[in-house]
């Protein structure tokens, strides 16, 4: 009788260990697909604002083609005035939000963890990157929303992510800077509807100089958001009707030169951009354009309204259209 109880509450001493080890396994299988799930719903949420974006970029383009075209004396008023309007409106009330918005993502990531880690990346302030873009390509400025849309998507899935942990959901293992990069890249990735391409970003461009583990959840949450564009949008390249050329003589030589000269011209592009306006202007000059930032930008919509009559047009916006049918085959305009 003695052996039978003992045998008895071995067992049970034995099934209760397979029982609690099997409710913690799933445990952790329910608690890893809750966080797998606000991963695709951050990645989701990223993907929405960037079509939001897209769309409201490409109606601004084609508004701008409209009145440009209908009114071709108007530009001379509304771009200065308005490129002028949009710089004190960005300097006094949305002073995070200029440039393209890489630069910030980067230096939010770069930056040790305390209270202005996020300031730049901010997601009340940051969402005005939005409408101020489409502000700009309406009136005629020569700016895209691929940056932008860097630093938009940084600051949706550090806003979800935020979210996620203070109610003790998901994301207790990731950082900041981690969140921060699987949004930004993520972003890049629905603009140019290429996830692979912001994988590689996110590595290249992101992760260069700082703390930051490229885990599975992060590589899952760049290529989700564009994937999910893609679901939703559909596979939309650039440049949908080019296929290439082959039967071209000496074809390599040609592929050669153009990456020489591509390179070598957008470095220098690059070079310019990151030195802005001061920094390529003689020394007696920058403490004018540092101190009148204002007067500097209507100076500057002057400039580019000269280029966009001469040019017809064809110097507003993004440039794709002209890209875009120089590939097609079409005639550009002289």
């Amino acid at each position: 009788m003695d052996a039978f109880i003992t045998f008895l509450r071995h067992t049970t001493a034995k099934v209760r260990y397979v029982l609690h080890k099997k409710l913690r396994q799933s445990y952790r299988i329910s608690h890893k697909t809750v966080e797998f799930s606000c991963l695709l719903i951050g990645a989701a949420l990223v993907s929405l604002f960037s079509l939001g974006f897209a769309k409201l970029a490409d109606l601004g383009l084609a508004w701008n083609a409209y009145w440009t075209q209908r009114y071709p004396t108007a530009v001379w008023f509304i771009l200065p005035s308005g490129l002028a309007l949009l710089t004190w409106f960005v300097a006094k009330y949305t002073p995070y939000v200029g440039g393209s918005g890489i630069p910030q993502v980067i230096a939010s990531i770069s930056l040790p963890n305390h209270a202005d880690k996020h300031r730049l990346v901010a997601f009340g302030q940051t969402l005005w990157k939005i409408p101020l873009t489409f502000l700009a390509m309406l009136i005629g400025a020569s700016v895209g929303r691929e940056g932008p849309s860097v630093q938009v998507g940084a600051a949706v899935m550090l806003w979800w992510g935020n979210i996620c942990r203070r109610y003790g959901i998901a994301f207790n293992g990731l950082t900041a800077n981690e969140l921060m990069a699987t949004g930004a890249a993520g972003g890049l990735a629905a603009a140019f509807n290429a996830p692979l391409a912001g994988v590689i970003f996110a590595i290249e461009e992101l992760g260069r100089g700082v703390l930051l583990r490229w885990e599975r959840r992060v590589l899952l949450g760049v290529l989700a958001a564009g994937f999910i564009l893609v679901a939703i949008d559909g596979n939309n390249p650039y440049f949908p009707k080019y296929h290439g050329a082959t039967d071209i003589p000496y074809l390599y030589l040609w592929v050669l030169l153009c990456g020489l000269v591509g390179g070598v011209s957008g470095g220098i592009f690059a070079r310019l951009l990151a030195k802005g306006i001061a920094g390529t202007l003689p020394a007696i000059f920058r403490h004018g354009v540092h101190r009148h930032p204002i007067i500097t930008a209507f100076i500057l919509g002057l400039i580019l309204t000269a280029l966009g009559v001469y040019t017809q047009g064809q110097t507003y916006g993004t440039g794709y259209h002209v890209v875009t049918q120089a590939l097609d085959g079409e005639a550009l305009q002289p």
